[in-house]
């Protein structure tokens, strides 16, 4: 027979867990809705992959749902049942192997679109393939245990891995892209500089929120045998997913900052109380385009000494 598990720290961090996951499910999905409403002309294949998140965050909320509804009604008074792994925690479990990584993978295109290489953006489509791979094995030996606490210090490494995997990918795809993004800044352009400082300062907050998660989990993993690091696994999912969906919903923004005059650069990012993500590359690099083109009209008109012709 097996030890009772703390209440506290196994079925109510769930709760909180799943709480939290809840309404982030349902910031995601006001997002998701803004973005169709907004952008009804992108190409068919991004609106697919929206609606195709969308639909697995949407799976992934059942799953959590049916898992308290089965410690907390079907299997209510019987404290051992929380050890065991319900069939809607396989359903979340299968949902975020493949979140996360489609959500990576997605920016580490905005990579080659920034870059024009491969090289970059391939190592972080293996990484994210390592990942979906590490979490869909962890789906298969945690499925049907009786004792997951028991499991998990049986299939630690693998928990590790995953872990490890995770917070690589997003530490990979932050620098990586402030570093094609750092050479824009030497353009003698204000506007321009405005827009790439924006997008570096939205890269590394939305890979320190990541990363920051799963660092949180590995620390809870190994000093806690509970489900507390759970109850932050459970909201990993939706910090993807509203990543990029801000992303994408972000490039309204970035045209009002192009037509603003009195934008002043970091004003908001460090005192605001909204955090803020990135917008998507390649649409932000057109719109950075355009901002240098009627800069350039404006130096023409003022004759060759108001500045640079071009931005390379």
């Amino acid at each position: 027979m097996v030890d009772q598990p703390n209440l506290s720290a196994t079925l109510g961090a769930l709760e909180i867990g799943v709480l939290v996951s809840i309404f982030l499910f349902g910031v995601v999905t006001v997002q998701t809705f803004t973005y169709y409403k907004k952008f009804p002309d992108d190409r068919w294949s991004l609106r697919a992959f929206v609606g195709f998140i969308w639909v697995l965050e949407l799976l992934h909320a059942i799953g959590m749902i049916h898992m308290i509804y089965y410690y907390s009604v079907i299997r209510y008074g019987d404290i051992e049942a929380i050890l065991e792994l319900t069939a809607g925690a396989d359903i979340f479990i299968f949902m975020a192997a493949i979140i996360a990584p489609a959500v990576e993978g997605f920016f580490a295109y905005r990579i080659y679109a920034l870059s024009s290489r491969w090289i970059i953006p391939s190592i972080t489509w293996l990484l994210c393939l390592l990942r979906c791979i590490s979490t869909l094995t962890l789906g298969v030996v945690c499925h049907g245990t009786q004792d997951l606490l028991a499991t998990k210090d049986k299939w630690q490494w693998l928990f590790v891995t995953t872990f490890v995997l995770s917070a690589t990918t997003d530490v990979f795809n932050t620098v990586s892209l402030c570093y094609y993004l750092w050479p824009h800044r030497g353009t003698n352009f204000g506007s321009t500089k405005t827009i790439i400082d924006k997008l570096i300062l939205w890269t590394i907050q939305t890979g320190l929120v990541t990363s920051c998660d799963t660092t949180i989990q590995l620390i809870l993993f190994f000093v806690q045998n509970d489900y507390i690091w759970v109850a932050f696994y459970l909201i990993s999912t939706r910090l993807f997913s509203n990543s990029l969906m801000a992303s994408l919903n972000a490039r309204t923004n970035f045209r009002s900052y192009r037509q603003s005059s009195d934008f002043k650069p970091y004003s908001d990012l460090y005192f605001g109380l909204q955090p803020t993500y990135p917008a998507e590359i390649n649409i932000a690099m057109a719109s950075i385009r355009e901002q240098c083109s009627a800069d350039i009209e404006l130096g023409r008109a003022h004759g060759p000494d108001s500045g640079p012709a071009e931005l390379h």
